[in-house]
């Protein structure tokens, strides 16, 4: 298979997890945009920790990476363990939220 098909097939994949988790991942913005404006930065660990507390998870793991999907949300550099079973303590990027309401065109 090429690297285009490849990447069509992961795109098709990331979408279908969208469309089946979009209420799910509303509701997870909006505590990924909480978390941020009080810690300075968000992580699926810190998802997933929001997801046990109130028993709201979504029908595919792979919906948490989609919470920070958009301009809006830029990677720090900064990397935290895993801490959910199968995750291996694998390091995940941290996310901070940069709203793009009023920014200017060109302005980063």
């Amino acid at each position: 298979m090429t690297y285009q098909a490849e990447l069509y097939k992961k795109e098709l994949g990331q979408a279908r997890v969208e469309r089946s988790n979009d209420d799910w991942i509303v509701e997870a913005r909006r505590e990924a945009v909480r978390i941020s404006a009080h810690a300075g930065f968000v992580s699926t660990v810190d998802l997933r920790a929001w997801a046990e507390r109130t028993g709201t998870h979504p029908e595919s793991n792979l919906a948490y990476s989609a919470v920070f999907k958009g301009k809006e949300w830029k990677a720090t550099g900064h990397r935290v363990p895993s801490r959910h079973e199968g995750g291996h303590a694998r390091r995940v990027e941290c996310w901070k939220y940069q709203s793009t309401v009023y920014r200017r065109e060109g302005a980063k």
